[in-house]
This record gives structure tokens, sequence and C-alpha cells, in this order.
């Protein structure tokens, strides 16, 4: 493994700790969105596309943990197991780079709806990765958490749109 390369731990500790989210209409900051999201951090600079949402980002990061994890898997799982896994860690910061394009924010809660959705069933597949014995437990466990730690920041940033909705 190369030193760039993050190991379930060290994911877990560059993805930190939770992360809260605002949401709200600011056309001055952004003229062409209806809104503006804010991720407060001691370097916030403002988030301009969704490469500047934390969320995302910590996205790419999981998605890459699994296509190094699945290279380790049977070869015979290749279009099973494999491409499943890899499919739906793809689909996760895909969801959230998507949503935060759209024009609309009831696409946006939808395509992070979708998200969550995808990290579920990484979940369940890492898993039955695990009965398998194509992941030992303590890597599984990792994953898992990891995946538990994205889920809840993604959950963050919807409840946070969702919230600006009845105040706006």
């Amino acid at each position: 493994m190369e030193d760039d390369e993050l190991l379930p731990d060290e994911l877990m500790d560059a993805m930190g700790s939770e992360i809260s989210y605002l949401w709200h209409m600011d056309p001055e900051k952004r003229p062409s969105a209806r809104f503006t999201i804010e991720e407060p951090s001691p370097m916030y600079d403002g988030v301009r596309d969704f490469t500047d949402l934390r969320v995302w980002r910590d996205g790419i990061d999981l998605a890459v943990l699994i296509y190094k994890m699945t290279e380790s898997f049977p070869k015979d799982e290749l279009y099973g197991l494999t491409s499943q896994l890899r499919r739906a860690a793809v689909s996760v910061p895909s969801n959230i780079a998507e949503g935060n394009a759209r024009n609309r924010t009831a696409d946006y809660l939808r395509f992070l709806s979708i998200a969550r959705g995808s990290l579920s069933e990484m979940k369940t597949q890492i898993l039955i990765a695990e009965r398998l014995a194509y992941l030992d437990s303590s890597s599984a466990q990792n994953v898992v958490a990891a995946i538990t730690t994205l889920t809840a920041r993604v959950t963050a940033l919807s409840n946070a749109i969702e919230r600006s909705q009845g105040s706006s």
C-alpha cells in the first residue's frame, strides 16, 4: 500500500468529527443560484460547488477505499459483489454532485436520498463480503463505521436543507 492511500482507520480520522451545514437563500453570494451551502471549518471560504463539500470529498475517499479493498476479492466476483460494491460506492459522491448541480431544492433532496440508499447498499454488501471471508472482521467493521459516519453527514446536509424550507 502506498503512503497516500487511506486505510479504514485513517479514513475515519480524515472524516473527522460531525459537520453541521447551513443552507439558506443568499442571492448576493451566488447570483446564479437560489441557495447557498455553508460548511463551518477553520478554513471556510464558502462552498462554490459540490467539490467544496466535505461530504462529497469523503464520498470520493470511501469510493477509492472500496475499489482498493475489492481488488483482493475472488476473480469470479468481478461481475457480482465486486461490481455491485464499486457501483454503489461511485454512486454516493456522484449523486451528491448531481443533486448539487440541480436548480431545485427538491431535486437536491432526492439525490441525497439516493446517496443514502447507496450507502445502505454498501453496508449490506460489506457485511456479505465479511461473511464470505472476502474481508476480515476488522476491515469490514472499519468500513461499516466509515459508511455510518458518511451516512450521518449526508443526512445532516439533507436535514439542513429541509429545515431551511420551513424558514423560507
